[in-house]
């Protein structure tokens, strides 16, 4: 499926290839966050996408100069243009081989319409994959069409068909296959929300004789700050619903998750699985993730990763290690940079050799500007601000972990700043009406958009 994106500091690119079902949900399983911060680099060009608009792009004009207290990604912002993965050949010592690129296309609203997937084949590059992707006048993709190229034409593989609600959010999809003349239903996830904008529920559905049926679900329940506190999965057994593994979540002051216990339905009982502890430094950048196994009632320790971050709060480095009973063993190594812009254009892999670390592979980013102003506000909806207008209160939906919030007016002063919301309101109803700007800085980053307060 294609309903989520991710954002690493400016551009946005689509989460990876996630096997769980559990991924494909707005609200993932804490684990889901080490194989996020894990591949983080590769491949943007997800065949799952689901894009919003990139917004906004210039300020109203005015006789202040914008950039006095603006920050630089409110004047402009960045899209990917291309990313291109070097593979270490082993063969021929100290040298990188490009193997993989994806090429970006988009609309006039900075929509990502084609993801353009190639392979290197000797001194050629050769079509892979690609994604075309439509979008509604909200700018939310309606449906996104997945190809393979076989022998020298694109053919139809998978398309995903998404349906909204009047707040913008996804609640149903259709993942339809190709059966080489026309498209044939798969697979149905249909999602539920509360008041607050929260994702409470999803079901998926497989087509079968022509019906749909029942497969799995999952039901989320809520703290008073929107955190998600508890997932129950449950599958169906061809008449009802019946228990299959539950996470239960807690969180510090800030909202950042420090602990997740997994457990799995054995029979009428619930059984330990696996237990998770995150850690995070003084600006809340997540810097270690622990996790614990269950066995003979007792929890042992398996694996941890280790996060490092600069100045700009940019991750700038993780080392995943394992226990072996006496001490912690290296096992891959990932190294970011970044430019001046806060763009991460470089991600380099290394694998753990005995005593050394070794080259595996290697991504690099390439971005291009782009400015003028647009009139769409979902790129702000898909952060999670609502509703949007507003007549000056705004209700913050959390899908990632927030470390503050700014707000700006048209003349480039901060009219708002807080790293602690009260309930997620955010309150501006003292202000003038008109056009604002959001930054909300992330664990990873950040993001902007506009908000209008009416």
């Amino acid at each position: 499926m294609f309903y989520k994106i991710r954002t690493i500091a400016n551009y946005q690119t689509p989460d990876l290839k996630l096997k769980t079902i559990q991924m494909k949900t707005n609200l993932l399983l804490f684990a889901v966050f080490l194989i996020v911060s894990e591949n983080s680099e590769a491949q943007p060009g997800s065949k799952h996408i689901y894009q919003g608009g990139f917004g906004p792009k210039k300020l109203l004009e005015s006789t202040t100069p914008l950039n006095k207290m603006l920050p630089p990604d409110i004047l402009s912002t960045f899209v990917m243009d291309s990313m291109y993965v070097w593979q270490w050949n082993t063969l021929t010592p100290n040298a990188w081989n490009t193997f993989n690129k994806d090429l970006y296309s988009y609309d006039v609203n900075n929509n990502m319409t084609l993801d353009l997937n190639k392979n290197r084949i000797g001194a050629q590059w050769v079509n892979n994959w690609q994604d075309v992707v439509n979008y509604n006048i909200n700018n939310l993709a309606s449906d996104a069409t997945i190809q393979s190229w076989i022998s020298n034409s694109w053919q139809n593989s998978t398309k995903y068909i998404n349906t909204y609600n009047v707040n913008n959010n996804i609640i149903n999809e259709i993942a339809q296959t190709w059966n080489g003349s026309s498209w044939v239903n798969s697979e149905n996830y249909s999602f539920g929300y509360d008041v607050n904008y929260n994702n409470t529920s999803f079901v998926m559905q497989n087509w079968i004789s022509n019906n749909w049926v029942n497969y799995l679900q999952y039901t989320y329940t809520y703290d008073i700050n929107n955190n998600m506190t508890n997932s129950l999965r449950q599958t169906w057994n061809g008449s009802s619903w019946v228990n299959d593994s539950r996470d239960t979540r807690t969180y510090d002051i800030n909202n950042n998750p420090v602990s997740s216990v997994s457990e799995y339905w054995n029979i009428n009982n619930w059984v330990n699985a696996a237990r998770l502890y995150f850690s995070y430094d003084v600006n809340n950048n997540w810097i270690n993730f622990l996790m614990e196994s269950w066995s003979n009632n007792t929890w042992d320790t398996a694996w941890q990763d280790n996060y490092s971050y600069d100045i700009n709060n940019n991750m700038t480095g993780r080392v995943f290690q394992t226990w072996d009973s006496t001490q912690w063993l290296n096992n891959a190594q990932y190294l970011y940079t970044y430019d001046v812009n806060n763009l991460r254009v470089s991600a380099l892999h290394y694998t753990w050799n005995t005593n050394s670390w070794l080259n595996v592979d290697s991504t690099h980013y390439y971005y291009r500007m782009i400015s003028g102003y647009t009139e769409q506000i979902s790129f702000i909806d898909n952060i999670g601000i609502y509703p949007n207008p507003s007549s000056g209160t705004f209700k913050l939906k959390r899908t990632a972990v927030m470390k503050s919030i700014e707000i700006f007016d048209t003349l480039g002063e901060n009219i708002f700043y807080t790293e602690i919301l009260t309930n997620d309101v955010i309150d501006i109803s003292d202000k003038p009406k008109g056009i604002y700007f959001v930054r909300i800085n992330l664990d990873w980053g950040h993001v902007t958009g506009k908000i209008i307060l009416q």
